[in-house]
């Protein structure tokens, strides 16, 4: 599977359907399409996703994800 596939997969288990919608959002932050990343750019994708997150679902949520994306690594 291709790392944006992974990384939606993860997502996907806590924010649903909007998943792809979001990982599209975050990558244009980090100025990446989901189809581009590399595993040099999860730091920084990382971290933007645990802020997305944490602002709508709280800091639980988000640190649960993070913790899941970093196995990525």
């Amino acid at each position: 599977m291709s790392l944006d596939t992974d990384i939606t997969m993860i997502l996907a288990k806590t924010i649903g359907p909007s998943a792809p919608i979001f990982l599209r959002q975050v990558c244009m932050k980090i100025k990446k399409r989901p189809s581009e990343l590399t595993k040099e750019d999860l730091d920084p994708l990382i971290d933007q996703i645990y802020e997305g997150v944490r602002k709508t679902l709280g800091d639980d949520i988000a640190q649960n994800i993070k913790n899941n994306l970093e196995i990525l690594y």
